[in-house]
């Protein structure tokens, strides 16, 4: 299943996607053979998240499998009613999670050239709210900013209250899987230097000053679709790929993770419940993001593309303010 939110008439609205084809869900139930007392009769929580409404996502996913065998006997006279155009605006499929944790440091790539050990826990940071939108979104870079970068990252979406949970049921708490682009904005990073009286500031220095680079509005770009997990036969096999319009600049792998996501989950659990709809993002897994260098401004047109095999494609445009008066 492929669920996702589109702004219809200004409003968030739940959709799900059958092969090139997104269904309006509200139309879709109406045409279908469906409780819909199973169903919310607005968009609220679904706007805000799926998941906090217990029993939902395995509703939407008996809907999905309605709707895959209608589509399959031709049962449908007309689906242009409840069809999605593809020109309607994505939204954030989550757009406030309870938590959005992300994994710093969970590639051997990164920790090659620090001289410290590499760590077996999950490393990270949390971000707000306001740091997510939805694909094709234009992404404001402020006038402070400097180098920034994007990287393509695997994101994880729980499904129920986790709570010390061992790694082996770490899986039975997945809702699904999206993309999440991890933006950060390098001033921070750049400050920590000129501050530090050496001029060389530890890892664990710049890890702390990333936290700010991190949080600026729009600077966790995620979707556009999540993707239930009994979609995807093995997490650690999908190919990651960046690229800046059309041409490919790094490739990676998700078997290349140090703490896999059963330990993540288990981790975090240990200290603080997971609620539903928290989104955990896994770390980059190839080159430590792509860099735009302060001195190239982007136009409006210039498009970075992450995608994740099985999952699906996340652009990110840029409205690029660096450096403005």
């Amino acid at each position: 299943m492929r669920y996702q939110l589109r702004l219809i008439n200004g409003k968030p609205t739940p959709c799900l996607r059958v092969g090139q084809d997104v269904f309006n869900l509200f139309e879709l139930i109406k045409r279908l053979e469906v409780d819909e007392r199973i169903i919310a009769s607005d968009t609220e929580v679904y706007s805000t998240n799926v998941f906090h409404q217990e029993g939902l996502w395995n509703s939407l996913k008996h809907i999905n499998a309605s709707l895959e065998l209608a589509l399959k006997g031709d049962l449908f006279s007309n689906v242009s009613d409840i069809l999605v155009q593809k020109s309607i605006p994505y939204f954030p499929p989550i757009p406030c999670p309870p938590l959005i944790f992300g994994l710093a440091g969970n590639c051997p790539q990164t920790w090659r050239s620090k001289g410290v050990m590499i760590q077996n826990y999950p490393v990270g940071y949390v971000r707000p709210w306001t740091s997510l939108v939805g694909h094709n979104e234009r992404v404001i870079l402020p006038k402070y900013t400097t180098s920034f970068r994007c990287a393509v990252e695997l994101g994880v979406i729980i499904e129920k209250p986790a709570r010390n949970v061992h790694r082996k049921e770490a899986l039975d708490y997945i809702a699904g899987f999206t993309i999440v682009n991890d933006m950060i904005g390098n001033n921070w990073n750049e400050y920590a230097y000129k501050m530090n009286p050496q001029g060389s500031p530890t890892f664990y220095e710049l890890l702390i000053t990333s936290y700010y680079g991190r949080g600026s509005d729009g600077f966790a770009p995620i979707g556009p679709y999540i993707v239930s997990k009994d979609e995807i036969n093995n997490l650690y096999d999908l190919m990651m790929f960046t690229y800046i319009g059309d041409k490919l600049v790094d490739r990676s792998y998700t078997n290349a993770m140090i703490v896999g996501v059963e330990n993540a989950i288990e981790y975090l659990s240990g200290y603080m419940t997971l609620l539903p709809g928290s989104v955990i993002h896994m770390g980059t897994m190839g080159r430590d993001g792509w860099t735009i260098p302060a001195d190239i401004r982007l136009g409006n047109d210039t498009c970075v593309a992450l995608e994740i095999e099985k999952i699906g494609t996340l652009k990110t445009y840029f409205d690029d303010r660096r450096g403005s008066c």
